[in-house]
């Protein structure tokens, strides 16, 4: 069964899609989508999941999906907006659907997986909620952008003199235009989404879903960037040190610098004292591991993973 819900936030109406097991095993996965996509691309797995036992929850991120309509403050709420420090304030969105799942299910275990910048809204969220979790899946995460900084300054300097149209455009080269370099020969009609897996049908839907057409506001840019600086920043609050953490990453992943980028953020989170972390990466796959061509082995590892870890209640 599933359940279309939400909740309020301070930038509006979040909407999560709830699936129940029917054989319920005491744990929940909640699960973090990336940029400029939304919840129901992560039904396949939701339902693979929700049959072996295990409740889960995701919700559109502000700005994405179902999340938007209306105005809050001086933002229209709109795909591709996602308020005044709008990713730290997913994080709390986040964190919110947290203590509506632990109070609807009382003693259950508690897993988060993220996806790309679900990942990256993960890692802060280790950073602030660390005792809520009993295991963490991050997926495709980025690799970490020195001129992250430089980019959150540029974001500020382009809003303040109006240059939105030439600051979108600098936006874009900074972080995803550069992606679909390796591939565009091989797949020219369908640019600039080559990069995101090898199953060309998959291409073509992105391609085509409206949902899916939009960019960042300079605004959501500007949290973005701040999002990537701070997850490689220092984890100031480590206690459970033991935590279990996996990556999962394709090595043909250029968000993931072709694995070496995986890499570093697999080492910065041991750098900080997590000693149980784990790096999977996956030969041949790209960024969407969910929409690759070993999916099923995707997802079947995924369930092992958690399948291994203490169900301690946090």
């Amino acid at each position: 069964m599933q359940e279309r819900l939400s909740f309020g936030s301070d930038f509006g109406e979040i909407i999560y899609t709830l699936y129940h097991p029917k054989n319920p095993n005491g744990a929940i996965v909640q699960i973090a989508h990336g940029m400029i996509e939304e919840r129901s691309k992560y039904e396949e797995l939701a339902l693979a999941l929700s049959e072996c036992g295990y409740v889960v929850a995701i919700n559109d991120h502000r700005g994405h999906g179902e999340s938007v309509g209306g105005v809050s403050g001086e933002y229209e709420v709109a795909w591709g907006e996602m308020g005044e420090r709008g990713f730290e304030r997913a994080v709390e969105d986040m964190y919110s659907l947290t203590k509506i799942l632990k109070n609807r299910f009382s003693g259950y275990a508690f897993f988060l997986l993220g996806h790309s910048m679900g990942s990256l809204l993960s890692r802060v969220y280790l950073q602030r909620y660390e005792s809520e979790l009993n295991g963490l899946i991050l997926m495709g995460t980025p690799s970490p952008n020195p001129l992250a900084g430089f980019g959150v300054v540029l974001c500020e300097i382009f809003n303040k003199l109006g240059f939105n149209a030439i600051g979108l455009k600098v936006m874009n080269l900074l972080t995803l235009v550069g992606f679909n370099k390796k591939f565009r020969k091989e797949n020219p009609s369908n640019p600039p989404y080559a990069w995101l897996t090898r199953e060309l049908e998959s291409v073509r839907v992105y391609k085509e879903r409206g949902d899916y057409q939009f960019s960042f506001t300079l605004n959501s840019f500007k949290g973005l960037f701040g999002g990537v600086k701070q997850v490689f920043s220092p984890y100031p609050n480590v206690k459970n040190t033991a935590l279990p953490i996996m990556f999962m990453s394709g090595d043909d992943d250029p968000c993931g610098e072709f694995g070496a980028g995986a890499y570093k953020a697999y080492k910065h989170l041991t750098s900080q004292g997590y000693s149980n972390v784990e790096l999977r990466l996956y030969s041949g796959a790209r960024h969407e591991l969910l929409l690759e061509s070993n999916k099923e082995r995707v997802i079947r590892e995924i369930v092992e993973w958690f399948e291994g870890i203490d169900r301690e209640e946090k």
